[in-house]
Formats: C-alpha cells, structure tokens, sequence
C-alpha cells in the first residue's frame, strides 16, 4: 500500500494525529490495542499485513494481497477477542500485548495460528513493497 493511501486511510479512520483516542470508562479491552496501527512482524501464517481494532468496535485490516477489509469486533474477555473475517468466525487470544508488540493466537477452523504484529507510529509510516 503506498504511504498516501495508507495515510488517508489513517484519516479516515481518525489515526492521523499524534494523540489517539482512549477507551473511556471500565472495559473489557487493554487500552494498548486500541486505536493503533499493527503491522505483521514476519509472516507468521497472516494474511493480515495489518489490523487496527478501533475502540468503537470497528477492524480494519488490510490483506498481504493490500486490499481493505472493515469488520466489526467484540471483546469475550480481558485477554479474548471476536469477529467474522470473510464470514468466518475467529476468536484470537491476546498472547501478549505491549504499547509497541501484540501477539494474536487465532482459533481458525483449519488450527490456532499465531501472528506477531508491532505498532506503526501513523506519522511515518514508509511504502511497502
């Protein structure tokens, strides 16, 4: 995806400025994974080249083919997360989370498959081939 896509993206998605939203209140969801970009950290199994879980409940991920996907997501737990990707359910346990890492175990039908993402800083975001 080139940087001016992936930065009108951001706009859209209110990532553009260097203050990002919080979740307010008591919740289910660790405010690190909220409202950030994640980009894949090696391949890993994904075909998710990055993922944002927005803290209204909205996912946006965009394939390794670089095509946007815009689903809805749902905490289960503190450390358990929900959506339908292409119509299919996946339910991903949150291995490990830090302001800079995240660690995904997806339950997939063909078996878990883990994903290692770190966070982008959106201001600077560089093409990617």
């Amino acid at each position: 995806m080139t940087k001016a896509i992936l930065r009108a993206v951001l706009a859209m998605l209110g990532l553009g400025g260097s203050a990002l939203p919080v979740v307010a209140g008591p919740s289910l969801v660790p405010t690190d994974l909220t409202d950030k970009l994640w980009v894949a950290a090696g391949t890993g199994g994904s075909d998710a080249a990055s993922r944002v879980f927005k803290s209204n409940g909205t996912l946006v991920r965009e394939s390794a083919g670089g095509s946007l996907h815009v689903q809805r997501w749902q905490p289960l737990a503190a450390n358990r997360l929900y959506w339908l990707e292409d119509g299919i359910e996946v339910s991903a346990e949150i291995e490990h989370l830090s302001a800079t890492d995240l660690i995904l175990r997806l339950d997939v039908i063909s078996g878990p498959v883990t994903q290692h993402y770190v966070a982008a800083d959106p201001a600077d975001c560089s093409d990617r081939a």
